[in-house]
């Protein structure tokens, strides 16, 4: 006999391949990676930006607020 909770636990498990599935073809018509190796990528992508903000901008921003007279 079929329980109320082997329904339930079908109905989900139906539920998540149905999602994981449409996510799939999603990411296949954009022509993206799998969320591990996106992570990974905008990760270097921050931290470069980060980087040229420490590097670049800021000492270039420092100047022209001593020139300014604002620090």
């Amino acid at each position: 006999m079929i329980t109320p909770e082997t329904i339930a636990t079908a109905v989900i498990g139906v539920f998540v391949v149905v999602k994981e599935v449409t996510e799939y073809f999603k990411r296949k018509k954009r022509g993206l990676k799998a969320n591990p190796e996106r992570c990974e990528e905008h990760r270097r992508a921050i931290n470069a930006i980060n980087t040229r903000l420490d590097d670049e901008i800021m000492p270039d921003l420092k100047c022209i607020k001593e020139k300014l007279g604002i620090v």
